[in-house]
């Protein structure tokens, strides 16, 4: 048993101890969410959207068996494995694999590819009643079962698509509109894990285009702090401050993410990069 008593006369000051980050990448179709998971070093894909393979990462592609049953032993053989210098080996298919990180990519390819699979092995093509409560169940299992994502000591990044929901306006018969209910920018995961998603995440990055958000000036931004536009919220979050850096003077919620023209098809501003440096794991 090791004893360490505090410094006598020094400061309360709380330790902050990063470790592995857990990132969520949402945002509009082509708004660059696989390039900037795919901007983190040594990252290996679940590639459900097929929408890695222009980028120098490691894939695991899955094929047309249930693809929840791939994730699920995918993550399975990585809570199995060892960690050394940062990175985490494990053994799949009779193959040694080393990787840096885990990007699933994209939470609501996972979901679409679980409902056609159950559609293709059901006798009239379609749902059963029961069905869509057994894929939010398994698909929610992943999050809180007996091997979650979020128990992978690495670096765990996801990807899914904006979903929009309208707000909603009450016009009285002169023709004044009255906010009834704001409207929504939030992941495209369906069932009651869409409203629970953003506790477990140290960083939500929602990507975006500037006309979205009324930036002109910007082509691409990345949003860090939810914002309200046009009596929308879109969601967002920077749990340990790493990102707000990148910002200007440091007080910021938006992020250029303007195309860097010695790197082309990335972003100038490396968000991956600020957050290896920030967590150690």
């Amino acid at each position: 048993m090791k004893i360490i008593l505090k410094e006598e006369g020094k400061a309360r000051k709380r330790k902050q101890i990063l470790a592995a980050p857990k990132i969520i990448i949402t945002g509009t179709p082509k708004s660059g969410k696989t390039t900037v998971a795919a901007m983190f070093p040594d990252v290996m894909f679940f590639n459900a959207e097929k929408g890695a393979d222009v980028h120098n990462v490691g894939l695991l592609n899955p094929d047309s068996t249930d693809i929840l049953v791939q994730l699920e032993h995918v993550l399975t053989s990585m809570n199995e494995g060892t960690m050394k210098g940062g990175k985490l080996t494990f053994k799949l298919k009779g193959q040694d694999l080393t990787i840096g990180a885990f990007c699933i990519d994209s939470l609501d390819a996972i979901q679409i590819g679980a409902i056609q699979h159950k559609k293709a092995h059901s006798s009239n093509g379609q749902l059963r009643q029961n069905d869509w409560g057994e894929i939010l169940d398994r698909f929610t299992a992943l999050f809180v079962g007996t091997t979650p994502i979020f128990n992978v000591p690495i670096p765990m990044i996801l990807t899914a698509h904006q979903r929009v929901i309208e707000p909603v306006w009450d016009v009285d018969k002169d023709g004044n509109q009255t906010l009834q209910a704001s409207g929504k920018r939030i992941w495209a995961v369906q069932g009651s894990l869409s409203t629970k998603l953003d506790r477990f995440f140290d960083y939500i990055i929602h990507l975006v285009y500037g006309t979205e958000v009324g930036a002109k000036e910007a082509e691409r931004l990345a949003l860090i702090e939810p914002i309200y536009v046009k009596s929308s919220h879109f969601y967002a979050g920077d749990r340990t401050g790493v990102l707000k850096k990148l910002t200007p003077e440091g007080k910021g919620k938006m992020i250029n993410m303007d195309e860097d023209e010695k790197n082309p098809g990335y972003p100038k501003i490396d968000l991956m990069a600020a957050i290896v440096k920030a967590h150690k794991w």
